[in-house]
């Protein structure tokens, strides 16, 4: 009773792995279709950059805030003074000599071909931190030959109010005039806005994983209410799951499992994307060859399959949400714990 009860519990687990796969080969897929991870980087940069001719307008999550082109760069030159208050687009030194404020542009980080890539032509996904603070301080200096602290700090001091500035003289502070503590303050800046843009779209893909994981299970019939039961109705099917489960653990190790549930990591992204295809079309055939019932082709569910089979979804999509890496650690444990056997007599038990 207790091996049936293992075998059928192997049998779903495996299929909870292999369901995870297929499911973020996916969201991988749909991902490179829609460039979301470049789109977000683009409107997380323009949040940093802080250009009021590229407002940022936000919509709840980072990846549905949106760039908007507010006005012309001759007509905000034109606004930047106001004759009522002409003291807020001003700075005035110590010498008592005032300027204009001049904002830092997005299009002079975002393009540089640090940020966006040599060719220019692909949206970039990932941004290094070193990259991303030399983009900066060019930008920063583009009109002025010495790299020093001094120079970014004047440069800074013409940057109209805003988290941009605020972060930079943040970061001119800490380093007391070190130009490599300047850049490991941008670099931390930087690194923390990512780290936020990265929850962000984690909070925002888990919502996505489930409605996608509900769909996929409902298209391809894997309910996992209906599988348990099967298997442990059929012996020979259920003998039959394990055995592959056993099989796949031992050829796969622990590290492959987790570089197959990791978005696609090609260079450019044409090519990620075929990479992407190219994972859904294997992790589909895998997952439609091995679970029973599973249709080998998405299909609009009937009325009655939706009935009886509703609840079932819901459980395989909510075990899809943990990943593939966590049910493969579990199926190892449970194989190993099948294969376990009695203790063979030693000579003392002889005696």
């Amino acid at each position: 009773m207790a091996d049936e009860v293992l075998s059928v519990v192997i049998g779903v687990v495996f299929v909870f792995m292999l369901f995870s796969l297929f499911l973020s080969a996916s969201l991988e897929a749909i991902s490179a279709t829609l460039k979301l991870r470049g789109r977000a980087l683009r409107v997380a940069l323009a949040r940093l950059i802080d250009d009021p001719a590229v407002p940022v307008t936000h919509g709840g999550f980072g990846l549905m805030d949106k760039m908007v082109a507010a006005k012309p760069p001759a007509e905000l030159v034109a606004d930047a003074v106001d004759s009522r208050s002409p003291e807020l687009h001003e700075v005035t030194f110590a010498d008592g000599d005032p300027k204009p404020f001049e904002p830092l542009r997005f299009a002079a980080v975002f393009c540089h071909p640090l940020v966006a890539g040599a060719s220019g032509k692909s949206t970039p996904s990932y941004v290094p931190l070193p990259h991303f603070t030399s983009a900066l301080l060019q930008a920063l200096l583009q009109e002025r030959p010495e790299a020093s602290v001094d120079a970014v700090a004047a440069r800074v001091a013409l940057l109209p109010p805003g988290q941009l500035r605020t972060a930079l003289e943040g970061a001119l502070l800490d380093a007391r005039g070190d130009w490599d503590a300047l850049r490991a303050g941008i670099d931390r800046w930087y690194g923390n806005a990512m780290d936020r843009l990265s929850g962000e779209y984690k909070r925002f893909s888990q919502f996505i994983t489930f409605l996608l994981g509900f769909v996929l299970a409902a298209s391809f019939n894997i309910d996992a209410i209906a599988l348990a039961r099967q298997l442990y109705a059929d012996p020979v099917m259920r003998e039959a799951l394990a055995q592959q489960a056993a099989q796949y653990v031992a050829a796969h190790p622990p590290a492959a499992a987790s570089a197959a549930s990791a978005p696609a990591s090609a260079p450019d992204a044409e090519a990620r994307y075929r990479q992407a295809v190219d994972q859904w079309v294997a992790a589909r055939d895998q997952l439609t060859r091995t679970v029973p019932g599973a249709t080998t082709a998405a299909d609009m569910p009937t009325p009655q399959r939706i009935r009886e089979g509703w609840l079932g979804w819901v459980v395989t999509a909510l075990a899809g949400m943990l990943g593939a890496p966590f049910w493969f650690d579990l199926l190892q444990k449970l194989t190993n714990l099948r294969g376990t056997g009695p203790k063979p007599a030693g000579a003392d038990d002889k005696k």
